[in-house]
């Protein structure tokens, strides 16, 4: 549906078109705010968010009946973030755009580049009036960790998929002043995974699991208990330093049998499997240590 109404709105466009002076109507950068608090994502304190404000101008006397933008938003030098999301501010009035508004997105992963562009057409109403000067529109991007400090994020126009294009009706095509960069801020934090908490607030410090995601509620991140890649000791469960003693083998029938958590999942995959702590690695430790057993598998 909305792949539908978004063809829709480029070819009203294209179709009742006329052309005012890009004086006239226009797209600015109106300010970057560099540590955004109201992201709608989970932040840590070892990261920041940042917030493109986007300013439209008509001083036409005609309003705007419809609109499509595009913009781009990318790092030179390879700063990474996890989200992208646009938003209509206040001044934006749902009621000047009844046929549709919203939003398009190709890619808001924080890979490369990601692009949003922005739509609205009337059918019987006002449309954006003559005269408007505001921030109508932000793009949000975070949460940008500490190892992007110091490096460049860009935002700047651009014609977009599938079938979008930068013009507002029946104007024509609207100025922008772009691209615009900005330095992103240097914060020292202690944050060894790199996930945007720090490491004594950080539920797995030793994954990045940036959405702290805890399923079971133990205080223990689940990228570290269902995940192998952390591993620092085979055999050793409970982090002592010494791997495959009782102490061990009473928590890992802790986690299996009793809500109990794994602060490194990889040390648990006592026999190798490569996958999550189960029954076999219980029997594998407990062979280890009170019979004959083999020795826990090697970190890989």
């Amino acid at each position: 549906m909305l792949f539908r109404s978004f063809g829709l709105v480029a070819l009203l466009l294209l179709c009742f078109s006329a052309v005012a002076s890009a004086e006239e109507i226009s797209v600015s950068l109106d300010r970057i705010e560099t540590n955004w608090e109201d992201a709608p994502w989970q932040t840590g304190g070892c990261a920041r968010n940042l917030l493109f404000c986007l300013r439209f101008t008509n001083q036409t006397d005609k309003a705007v009946l419809g609109f499509t933008n595009g913009f781009r938003i990318y790092s030179p030098d390879g700063a990474r973030w996890n989200h992208t999301r646009a938003a209509y501010t206040e001044a934006f009035d749902p009621d000047w755009f009844d046929l549709t508004f919203g939003f398009k997105y190709r890619g808001a992963t924080g890979e490369v580049s990601d692009t949003v562009g922005s739509y609205g057409v009337v059918m019987i109403s006002e449309g954006l009036p003559a005269g408007f000067d505001d921030v109508l529109m932000h793009v949000g991007i975070g949460p940008i960790t500490g190892s992007s400090g110091g490096k460049t994020v860009c935002i700047d126009s651009t014609w977009y998929r599938p079938s979008g294009v930068w013009m507002w009706a029946p104007h024509g095509f609207p100025a922008w002043d772009g691209p615009h960069c900005c330095s992103i801020p240097v914060f020292p934090c202690a944050d060894a995974d790199d996930d945007g908490f720090e490491d004594d607030k950080d539920n797995c410090p030793q994954l990045a699991n940036p959405d702290q995601a805890d399923g079971n509620g133990n205080g223990i991140g689940d990228a570290c208990e269902n995940s192998h890649g952390c591993c620092t000791l085979s055999g050793d469960i409970n982090l002592d330093g010494t791997a495959g003693d009782i102490s061990d083998v009473v928590a890992m029938v802790a986690f299996l049998f009793r809500q109990g958590g794994i602060e490194c999942g990889g040390n648990a995959d006592v026999d190798g499997s490569e996958g999550p702590a189960n029954i076999a690695d219980l029997v594998f430790l407990t062979s280890y240590v009170f019979g004959s057993g083999p020795a826990p598998r090697s970190c890989r």
